[in-house]
């Protein structure tokens, strides 16, 4: 990402998935910082290449990894999946548009969130305003992801017809979020091969800036206001848009929706 000012809220808007204690690292630590997330990639590799195979479903992904243009991650999809990118948007973002309706996401920005409470607590008020929207099930618990400690989400959603698992946890400062989605009917089926092919994730060093962290975080107050907005949550839509202005008052976009809700 080039340094200089990218303008907040310019990326690509494309209905996102819905969005213990979070690694924290001494910053004074990374000087060999290379070398460090090599090691760390080696335990990715090591631990999640292993299950792949294990589960039989190698010969099921592509023989090819996808490689983030953000330079957040790479990871193997499912064989003749549609790939689909978002190269407006400021984060790591790609979805993989897979067989019977099945999709598999994977999102990196960076983080807002101290630790995976903070994250718990936010995912869980997002959960709390679609069920008032569409009723279901949403499921938390405690999870890790190649021995980094994570949170497991699982929703399911009768009237939209939508079942999804999302994995999410924090490394080197960025959010990661993998997302399995299908209709409720192919949801088991397709399971096993959708978590052999996230389990190939491996993060790239990327480390952001404030500054980049700070667009990553308001964008996110954008995409977030946008869907309340479109859940009929107005209160809601308003304190996250309030948010978003605390870390950027003259944010223009944050502004004329903020305006607009006022005006109604």
């Amino acid at each position: 990402m080039k340094k200089g000012k990218v303008p907040v809220g310019q990326e690509e808007s494309t209905g996102d998935c819905i969005g213990g204690n979070g690694l924290k690292f001494n910053l004074m630590f990374f000087g060999k910082r290379r070398k460090f997330f090599r090691i760390i990639s080696l335990i990715f590799t090591c631990c999640v290449l292993g299950t792949a195979v294990a589960q039989g479903n190698e010969k099921k992904l592509a023989e090819n990894p996808y490689v983030d243009p953000k330079g957040f991650f790479q990871i193997l999809p499912p064989r003749d999946c549609q790939v689909q990118d978002f190269p407006k948007d400021l984060r790591g973002k790609v979805k993989f548009k897979c067989t019977s309706g099945t999709m598999l996401q994977v999102i990196v920005q960076g983080s807002p969130f101290e630790n995976l409470d903070e994250l718990l607590e936010d995912t869980k008020r997002a959960a709390t305003r679609l069920k008032a929207k569409y009723g279901g099930s949403f499921n938390f618990s405690e999870t890790s992801f190649a021995e980094i400690p994570a949170m497991s989400f699982l929703m399911e959603i009768p009237k939209l017809n939508l079942k999804q698992e999302q994995i999410q946890f924090l490394l080197l400062g960025n959010h990661f979020t993998l997302v399995y989605g299908s209709p409720l009917n192919v949801f088991e089926k397709f399971h096993p091969l959708a978590i052999a092919s996230l389990e190939t994730l491996e993060p790239t060093p990327k480390y952001l800036s404030t500054q980049e962290t700070e667009y990553h975080i308001v964008s996110s107050k954008l995409r977030t206001a946008r869907n309340l907005i479109k859940l009929g949550q107005i209160d809601y839509a308003l304190i996250v848009i309030n948010e978003g202005l605390q870390r950027d008052p003259k944010n223009e976009r944050l502004l004329k929706m903020k305006a607009s809700i006022v005006e109604k």
